[in-house]
């Protein structure tokens, strides 16, 4: 998976080393590679995340992103329903 910055800022966290992704640059994210992204700052932050093959459909991201208040449980039974381990 890559993921490329589109606009703002994201903190990118990938296998313990972590990145400040802004306009313009890119992170790689191994396959089975332990992930986590973050918005430090205030404001809008947009980025393109490459995946392939593509193991993960849209159902995950459609489920993932309904406003809600943040529930970790209900984060997780989807994660694991679409075969992602969370950590």
């Amino acid at each position: 998976m890559s993921y490329y910055g589109l606009e703002g800022v994201l903190r990118v966290t990938v296998n313990s080393r972590g990145a400040k992704l802004r306009a313009g640059e890119a992170v790689f994210n191994p396959r089975g590679a332990v992930h986590h992204h973050e918005k430090p700052h205030a404001g809008t932050a947009k980025i393109l995340a490459v995946i392939t093959p593509g193991t993960i459909g849209r159902n995950y991201f459609d489920a993932v992103s309904v406003p809600c208040k943040p529930d970790p449980a209900r984060l997780s039974e989807i994660m694991e329903r679409h075969g992602l381990i969370p950590a």
